[in-house]
């Protein structure tokens, strides 16, 4: 059995695990259009502040792939699927399957905003970006946000100091609004304040320009705030290009049945780009889970259900517990 992942995220790399523990014999190869193998997207912020380097957060590294005969194809970027001929097209060769696991993740949610394309305005998912924010904020005295989300003010929170403006523009009325209640979320707001957050709330951003080697966020209600650099961490949404353009079924992501089965024989999907019964979950926990169930049914059949996953979220930025504000 020939076995081709696209993804090398925590889906997608519990599934290459899963399916060498099912199966000594089966040829399994990792597709990934990053240069670097799994590592722990909720460590960036660190990488950020200087407190670790790229293989400090890699979770398995090279050795772990080969020892368990996996191969890993890195800067290998899927350009689509043949699903007619069961065959992966990339740049450089074309690799045919027998079964085939999507765990090709999500990617920053962008606000359509005028100007956003600025090369001070960053996103972050990768290394790569963590790595390109790390050089931009060096000796910035004046960071904007746009998103008061978790991953934006943990983000912001590694930036804080006492030489820092940080500014959060938020388009809700409180921090964290799915998380935290009104009362909590004003209080988590409070506490920001005291290390010297600006919050602009109930702001929609309209316009992003440069102004006296300045970036300025227009906003709806007619502010303008400057900053040197500008982050979005406005959410993320499913990769389902590759999917769609091939065949399959999407809709927020790639639809999947109880099996953790697309819309076409022989391939799965799992992880952040994975949308069962009109929800993407999102999660490490999800995605570790629909990993080890999509594996399982990949080597033995269709026989073991993806019912939900039941996501108990520890919320914390930096040294505040959210859970007990």
């Amino acid at each position: 059995m020939k076995v081709v992942i696209i993804g090398n995220g925590p889906a997608g790399t519990t599934a290459a695990s899963r399916i060498r523990n099912l199966n000594e014999e089966a040829e399994i190869i990792i597709l990934s259009f990053e240069k670097y193998s799994y590592y722990a997207r909720p460590r960036l912020h660190e990488l950020i502040e200087g407190k670790v380097n790229e293989k400090d957060i890699q979770v398995f590294k090279p050795e772990w792939y080969q020892k368990n005969n996996i191969n890993l194809l890195l800067n290998s970027k899927v350009i689509k699927i043949d699903i007619d001929n069961q065959k992966i097209i990339t740049k450089d060769q074309n690799i045919f399957y027998d079964k085939l696991l999507l765990a090709i993740g999500a990617k920053p949610r962008i606000p359509k905003i005028e100007g956003v394309e600025n090369e001070n305005v960053f996103t972050l998912r990768t290394i790569d970006d963590a790595l390109t924010i790390k050089k931009a904020v060096e000796n910035k005295k004046e960071i904007l946000f746009i998103g008061g989300g978790l991953l934006g003010l943990e983000i912001a929170s590694s930036f804080s100091n006492g030489n820092r403006k940080i500014k959060v523009i938020e388009v809700n009325n409180s921090l964290l609004h799915k998380q935290l209640d009104f009362e909590k979320g004003q209080k988590l707001k409070g506490i920001l304040e005291e290390k010297g957050f600006l919050f602009y709330m109930n702001e929609t951003c309209e316009k992003i320009s440069d102004t006296n080697s300045k970036i300025v966020v227009k906003t709806k209600s007619g502010k303008e705030i400057e900053g040197e650099i500008l982050i979005i961490s406005a959410g993320v949404f499913s990769r389902i290009k590759l999917a769609e353009e091939s065949g399959l079924k999407v809709e927020r992501g790639i639809i999947v049945d109880r099996y953790l089965q697309t819309s076409a024989k022989n391939i799965y999907a799992a992880g952040d780009c994975a949308e069962f019964e009109a929800k993407v979950y999102g999660f490490v926990k999800s995605a570790i889970e629909q990993g080890n169930i999509a594996a399982e049914n990949i080597v033995l059949g269709n026989k073991k259900e993806y019912l939900s996953t039941k996501v108990d979220v520890k919320l914390k930025i930096k040294d505040i517990d959210l859970n007990n504000l």
